[in-house]
């Protein structure tokens, strides 16, 4: 069963790198198989132990079984020998030796008797033993298959989907805390695109009262379908969506950002609100441009502006906080210490509680509409949170001793490379150095983020939340 085992650990690794983390947060789908991923693996893990149990008991009721066999059939070779004693004591008229072939056979019947009651409750036990292994082994060799299938044929789109509200699209990552707004205004409906319609995830959206439309947000007329008769649309593409090994692994962000400002712009789309995320290039003077995830949602940021002059908004997420688990970039020491470890020596991370205050930020936008946001970017995020701070907030609120240590850079690159690939984990790592020299984003995109009226959630009010790191 390795082979399973090492099918769930590899999705585990390949989606942890990628989502945030639904064991703290519910925000991500594919987050939701790491973690089933993870249910899973220690089911299976589970299962391989009572399989091994149930194939030594089973081995040794057999053997028991087998010895019972030979103990009854000794039995029936002594009964017969005494009733064969008692048959020669007749014909000898000897009254004393057949008196005690007599007790001889008694006691043999009811030996045989004995042995044949717990040669069935034996046999009743290795057939309930057997059945069992039966269901166990079944259960070794598909526990793990349909998560893994689940997770590679997720049915809606790993890589980048569109969401809005009044017949608007949806995504699973950072749109996921913009549906559940959405779904809980009274006057916005939301329409899903999917792969698979008839797969149990889009099913349950279905049930939640989503219009689900099959299609891929690459396909322009699927894209157009989704599109069709929207108010707004909130869209983001997803750069982690694919391993990045190296530049043009990424390009497909930005023709798929593209595709849905084309649509938005031929179909009149009052409102268009894109996830995307500052010009690094240019916050840093051109010392940092290796951020590709960051260049590219800025060049899709910079084609809607173009093309959608009047009716478009852009809105940048900071770092999640369910990062920190999400990425395994926190864990406890032997003594029960909760260290925090990034690549940064100092400055500051611009924090956002995902799940819930992106979605308000973005109800928020498209009540106050395009006239009054159009061309605007505002960066979601409680502040600009030392690094160092972290820990103490975490200690404070939880009274749990923590604290922070740089991680070093090659072993950030090691780690990250196996997760998504040589280009992605160098894109990963200039983005803690744009954290650490040069902070998030431009003063204006800051301030109109805090100008919008929305109370953000603070790291501490997370961490007490979530329970994080408290289990």
């Amino acid at each position: 069963m390795d082979s399973f085992e090492d099918e769930l650990e590899e999705l585990i690794d390949y989606f942890s790198a990628r989502s945030a983390s639904r064991e703290y947060i519910h925000v991500d789908m594919r987050w939701t198989v790491v973690v089933l991923a993870r249910q899973t693996l220690q089911r299976l893990r589970t299962a391989e132990t009572r399989e091994d149990t149930l194939r030594g008991n089973v081995q040794a009721l057999t053997e028991t079984l087998a010895e019972y066999n030979d103990h009854q059939e000794r039995l029936e070779e002594d009964l017969q020998e005494a009733r064969r004693a008692k048959e020669e004591a007749k014909q000898r008229v000897d009254q004393v030796a057949a008196a005690e072939a007599d007790k001889k056979i008694v006691t043999y019947e009811n030996r045989l008797r004995q042995a044949a009651e717990a040669h069935h409750k034996l046999e009743a036990s290795l057939a309930a033993r057997s059945a069992e292994l039966v269901k166990v082994a079944k259960a070794v060799s598909t526990i793990g298959m349909s998560v893994a299938e689940a997770a590679r044929d997720s049915p809606v789109t790993m890589e980048a989907l569109i969401r809005g509200f009044r017949s608007a699209g949806f995504t699973l990552t950072a749109g996921g805390s913009v549906v559940r707004a959405l779904k809980n205004h009274p006057d916005y409906s939301i329409r899903a695109l999917t792969r698979d319609p008839t797969k149990p995830a889009a099913q349950a959206l279905a049930a939640e009262g989503i219009e689900v439309v099959k299609g891929d947000v690459s396909n322009k007329e699927d894209v157009r379908k989704a599109f069709e008769g929207a108010y707004g649309v909130f869209a983001v593409t997803d750069y982690w969506g694919r391993r990045i090994e190296k530049k043009e692994d990424g390009d497909f962000e930005v023709e798929q950002g593209r595709v849905m400002v084309d649509v938005a712009k031929e179909l009149k789309t009052p409102h268009f609100i894109y996830s995307s995320l500052p010009d690094a290039a240019a916050l840093t003077s051109n010392k940092i441009t290796t951020m590709h995830h960051y260049q590219n949602k800025h060049a899709v940021q910079t084609y809607a502006h173009q093309n959608l002059p009047t009716t478009s908004t852009f809105v940048y997420p900071g770092y999640y906080n369910s990062n920190f688990a999400a990425y395994g970039w926190v864990h406890k020491d032997g003594d029960g210490t909760v260290v925090f470890t990034l690549p940064m020596d100092y400055g500051h991370l611009p924090l956002v509680d995902l799940e819930t205050d992106l979605g308000r930020a973005v109800v928020r936008l498209f009540e106050l509409g395009p006239d009054a946001t159009a061309g605007k970017v505002y960066a979601i995020m409680e502040g600009l949170v030392p690094i160092r701070d972290i820990p103490k907030t975490f200690t404070a609120v939880t009274d749990i001793p923590s604290r922070y240590e740089p991680m070093d850079d090659s072993v950030f690159l090691e780690r990250m490379e196996k997760a998504v690939g040589k280009t992605g984990a160098e894109d990963l790592l200039a983005m803690f150095k744009l954290y650490q020299d040069y902070g998030f984003a431009e003063e204006e995109a800051m301030e109109n983020g805090r100008r919008l009226g929305i109370e953000y959630t603070s790291f501490g009010d997370w961490v007490q939340k979530t329970k994080f790191m408290q289990g």
